[in-house]
């Protein structure tokens, strides 16, 4: 006799694969674990980050974890009975190993002394719950470093929001709620309190692009925006990065919204102003990733002008440019192809 679906019991998940997901918030997880260990929540807050952005079911965590999924349908919801320690010594266990696998594939990334300020920077507002500001011109490195601080630290403690284009109270709402993995829908005041209750002193909340809620939404509604993001610090009292452009640090310092945003500004106990050329000992690294010596004649001009014009994207992406034309060629990657991409370029712009 097949038992009717109405009188499942709530612990026992459906075996139905459109419903067998992790269909769950943050908020909700947050508020299950939150008697357990400080050890305890950073496990199940990685798995649960781990399978909210790799679009999993409760299958996918039993086969990777192992344990069923009505061990992890109880766990999530608060209601599991059994020895926590030890599903969490698996979840350990897992982790260790998706590591490894996530190092294996991941892009290349060169670490440089701007890398190292701007981590230090995530550690320190991490350590101290502060609000810290990062400023410095586009094209040198930022986003990436963020990016990388991200993959490489406290996996699901560590928020990276960027600011979206256009920006408003709902929008970033809506952006945060993505990256820790709560549902957007519903009003703008619930999402708010979910927001609340989804992060506390152990996350970093990092914002990149700040300088967008200077831009595009008129004085009222950059003060509101900025607000909303000092009230979620005050609130949670998580570590708070904000990044952008040295138009954000003069909208901050010395703008029209210089009087309104000075509650923001003085939680804010340290400024770091990035330098706006890569140094040369950070340029060497990249050139000697694709085995390249110190550049002379043309190709050092032209390596001078893209790095002093454009930062280090630019320079960057001919280098790659540069080795996909040696790998064609069947050639060693030399300053050459890296002159000839860049003549490349030229022509195409003419």
């Amino acid at each position: 006799m097949n038992e009717d679906k109405n009188n499942q019991t709530p612990d026992k998940p459906s075996t139905d694969r459109r419903t067998n997901h992790i269909g769950f918030s943050r908020d909700m997880i947050m508020r299950s674990i939150k008697d357990y260990s400080d050890d305890q929540k950073s496990a199940i807050l990685w798995l649960f980050t781990v399978a909210k952005k790799s679009e999993w079911r409760l299958t996918d965590i039993e086969s990777a974890v192992g344990y069923s999924t009505t061990t992890w349908h109880k766990l999530f919801r608060g209601r599991f009975e059994g020895n926590v320690n030890n599903v969490c010594k698996a979840i350990k266990s897992y982790r260790r190993l998706h590591e490894e696998r996530e190092a294996a594939v991941a892009p290349d990334f060169i670490k440089t002394s701007l890398t190292k300020r701007i981590w230090d920077a995530c550690d320190y507002s991490l350590i101290t719950q502060s609000v810290v500001f990062l400023w410095g011109e586009n094209q040198i490195g930022k986003t990436e470093a963020l990016e990388e601080y991200q993959r490489t630290h406290n996996h699901g403690q560590t928020i990276l929001v960027r600011m979206p284009a256009n920006c408003s109270t709902v929008l970033v709402a809506k952006e945060i709620a993505k990256e820790i993995g709560l549902s957007a829908t519903g009003t703008f005041g619930l999402l708010r309190e979910r927001i609340f209750d989804s992060l506390d002193h152990k996350n970093t909340l990092i914002f990149d692009e700040m300088h967008q809620a200077l831009l595009t939404n008129g004085k009222g509604g950059s003060i509101k925006v900025l607000e909303f993001i000092r009230e979620i610090h005050d609130r949670t009292k998580c570590g708070l990065v904000l990044c952008g452009t040295n138009v954000w640090r003069d909208g901050v310092n010395k703008g029209e919204h210089r009087k309104m945003l000075g509650q923001l500004r003085n939680r804010g106990i340290a400024h770091i102003q990035l330098e706006d050329r890569p140094k040369k000992i950070d340029l060497r690294k990249f050139w000697k990733f694709y085995g390249l010596d110190d550049p002379e004649g043309k190709a050092l001009s032209i390596v001078n002008d893209l790095v002093d014009e454009f930062g280090l994207g630019k320079f960057v992406k001919f280098l790659q440019a540069a080795a996909r034309l040696a790998a064609k060629r069947e050639e060693t990657t030399s300053w050459e192809h890296f002159i000839t991409a860049f003549q490349t370029l030229a022509r195409f712009s003419k």
